[in-house]
């Protein structure tokens, strides 16, 4: 009896140590949208998933996104129970507070106007205990019969460029006439330069350091449209 009784406390323990910390739910998530139905949100489509910290210590916490297989047209960003990041972010830290439940852990697929598929794939783990982990799937599904690969010169056509690209002291935009504001973050992202956007505007940045820039297109509802690459020479 005493031998059952350690075999029973021994085993117990072990499934307290190896117990998770955490979860997240749903594993999968889906995100679907139809191009034709503007009420389903084809321009912003997000898969719900949601992490609760399982006990009564703060956790510290990293997710990385791991895979992020899409077309060459959309964009995803990743949205944690602290922040929502652009999309170039591939991994943050945050907290956990004790006892939290249904934090934010979602993903976001811009699809540009193209129809596909996407899945995107976070590793989410504990920084004091990196075998404390999981790693979550978004899955993306966009209807409609406009495909990204099928359409190279709507890309070239209607998406916004920057050029010359790169530059050393100016740059202008094309293709943008849907574009109200851009704001020029570096790749720490911080924001360097938030300006109004004209037509034949040139953008002045000879102040700034040599290095990569991002610049992110906002049209007039604040909405990102895009977001492109600057090299700064």
């Amino acid at each position: 009896m005493k031998k059952t009784s350690l075999l029973f406390s021994f085993t117990l323990s072990c499934l307290l140590v190896s117990a998770q910390s955490f979860t997240v739910v749903p594993n999968p998530a889906n995100g679907e949208a139809d191009l034709n139905d503007p009420g389903t949100s084809p321009e912003d489509v997000v898969a719900h998933s949601y992490i609760s910290n399982n006990t009564s210590d703060t956790l510290f916490m990293k997710w990385e996104r791991v895979l992020d297989d899409k077309p060459e047209c959309w964009e995803t960003a990743v949205c944690d129970v602290n922040l929502c990041y652009f999309p170039w972010v591939s991994s943050k830290e945050f907290t956990l507070l004790p006892n939290l439940s249904d934090g934010d852990m979602l993903v976001h697929a811009y699809p540009d106007g193209y129809s596909g598929e996407s899945t995107v794939k976070l590793k989410i783990f504990n920084l004091n205990d990196p075998a404390d982990s999981v790693v979550v799937t978004y899955n993306f599904t966009v209807a409609g019969d406009v495909e990204c690969i099928t359409n190279v010169s709507r890309v070239n056509i209607e998406k916004p460029q920057i050029y010359p690209n790169p530059t050393a002291d100016y740059f202008r935009l094309t293709g943008a006439q849907n574009v109200e504001r851009l704001v020029i973050y570096d790749v720490l992202g911080k924001p360097v330069r938030n300006m109004m956007v004209t037509s034949n505007q040139f953008f002045n940045i000879k102040d700034l350091s040599s290095g990569s820039y991002y610049i992110v297109l906002f049209d007039k509802d604040k909405k990102l449209m895009h977001t492109l690459r600057l090299h700064k020479i």
